[in-house]
Parts: structure tokens; C-alpha cells; sequence
């Protein structure tokens, strides 16, 4: 597990967890790029390990359906809804139907199918993040200027 939280405008922490360290790598640095700031898990059980005991302020996680650990992504969902329902989760996998079950099973968040393109993510997270600023009142026009700052492919 890595949890580097550099010192960055008010994007919010995002949790990449991923078993396959080329993906969790190529997508964290894209959104540290984006200027998020971003811990990196690669099991359910670095997830749990680090939203129940790290004084970091995950407000959301992405995570692989297919996660290694105690838990799969379905799983880690229903345990974060139990304990920690304040994180926001967006759950990918392998083929879109993988996501479309896990959307009528879990209730938790969008999920995304694999292969996705970084800018995707960014969009659904940035989509997130608003949503929840809109939930807890507080301005998002960070967000906005991410948006403008965002690096074309």
C-alpha cells in the first residue's frame, strides 16, 4: 500500500485500489496530473486498513470488482455502506456487464467497464465530486477550474 498525499488545491482524496499495480499506477499519476490527490491500495484489505485507521480524509474510492483481499469489490461496498458510508465508491470491471451487476447489487455509486480511458474517469469523478459538494453544501468551483487545467490526450 502507498499513501502519498501531496499537498494540492481542495480536489479531494481519491483511494485507485487495484490489484494490477500498471493500472493503479497508470491512472493515480493521471489523476495526480489532474491534480487530485491520490492514495493507492492494492488489495480490499489495504482499502479497510487505511479508511479505518489512516488520518487520511478519503472521500472517494475506485476500486476493481475483482480487487484481491478478503473482499471483492461487491463485498468492500457492502462493508463501506456498514462502515464507512461517507466514502463515495465507483466500482470498475472487466466487461460492462460485470458493471451493470454490480450497479443492481450493490446500490453504491456509477461504475465504470473496462478498458476505460482516463479522461472518462476523470469525468465521472469530477461528476462525483459535485454531486458530493452539492449533498454537503460547500462551493465546488475548484472543480470547475480542474476542469479548464484538465491535459488533453
Amino acid at each position: 500500500m502507498t499513501a502519498i498525499v501531496p499537498s494540492t488545491p481542495d480536489f479531494g482524496i481519491i483511494m485507485v485500489a487495484d490489484g494490477d499495480v500498471l493500472v493503479r499506477l497508470a491512472i493515480a499519476q493521471y489523476l495526480r496530473d489532474c491534480g487530485y490527490r491520490v492514495v493507492e491500495a492494492a488489495s480490499s484489505d489495504d482499502v479497510a486498513l487505511v479508511l479505518d485507521r489512516s488520518e487520511v480524509p478519503v472521500e472517494l474510492v475506485m476500486c476493481d470488482i475483482e480487487i484481491p483481499g478478503d473482499r471483492n469489490g461487491f463485498a468492500l461496498s457492502h462493508w463501506m455502506q456498514e462502515h464507512h458510508p461517507d466514502v463515495d465508491l465507483m466500482l470498475v470491471g472487466s466487461d460492462a456487464a460485470a458493471a451493470n451487476a454490480a450497479a443492481d447489487l450493490c446500490d453504491r455509486g456509477p461504475f465504470l467497464a473496462r478498458p476505460y480511458e482516463p479522461k472518462d474517469v476523470l469525468i465521472r469523478i469530477q461528476t462525483m465530486f459535485e454531486e458530493r459538494r452539492r449533498r454537503q453544501k460547500r462551493p465546488a468551483g475548484t472543480i470547475r477550474e480542474l476542469v479548464r487545467q484538465t491535459p488533453a490526450s
